[in-house]
């Protein structure tokens, strides 16, 4: 059960791992907690905080999803044991994985080297970036929300919007910055 604030898991306890590729990782760091939580009348529930910090190639939402299902696919095998060998083997599957990474790589140096106009701004947000000489996606998020609000005219209205811009493609503000601001899920 999952309510607003973070994930409900049942049980009295909690081991916390969260598989991550070793070669490409965009999560810098990751905090977790649990707290004792009720749901309705049942007391005897925990519930999970994290605070995940990424380099801006992905959210801290994706990079989770991301996580859970790698961690589901090493568990597979376990799970299946009574059942017949079947899927795909072991080895495939880290390669399919190592695959992954490759092309998530391939598509954000594609992705870093557009042009801004891709975000498709309103006039005042393209006329601000064009005044800071930012000129593509990996120029613009090497700077961090608040160095922005320092270019000429571009205020709070023209960052959200940038930021909303960014997330749909699942990229962030700060990329390559030492440490970020934690985003709890």
């Amino acid at each position: 059960m999952a309510d607003q604030e973070g994930v409900v898991v049942t049980g009295s306890e909690l081991v916390g791992l969260i598989p991550l590729d070793a070669g490409f990782s965009p999560v810098k760091r990751v905090r977790y907690g649990v707290e004792a939580t009720r749901v309705g009348k049942f007391t005897n529930y925990d519930r999970l905080v994290l605070e995940i910090w990424t380099d801006g190639t992905l959210s801290p939402e994706m990079a989770l999803v991301e996580a859970a299902k790698i961690f589901r696919k090493h568990l597979n095998p376990f799970v299946q044991f009574n059942q017949a060998a079947q899927g795909v083997p072991v080895v495939d599957e880290v390669q399919a994985i190592d695959a992954a990474a490759e092309r998530r790589k391939e598509r954000l140096a594609n992705l870093l080297g557009e042009p801004v106009e891709r975000l498709d701004l309103s006039t005042r947000a393209r006329n601000c970036l064009e005044q800071g000489g930012v000129t593509t996606l990996g120029e613009l998020v090497g700077y961090s929300g608040d160095e922005l609000l320092a270019f000429k005219n571009l205020g709070l209205t023209v960052l959200v919007e940038i930021e909303k811009k960014l997330a749909d493609l699942d990229l962030a503000l700060g990329f390559g910055k030492e440490e970020e601001a934690p985003q709890e899920v």
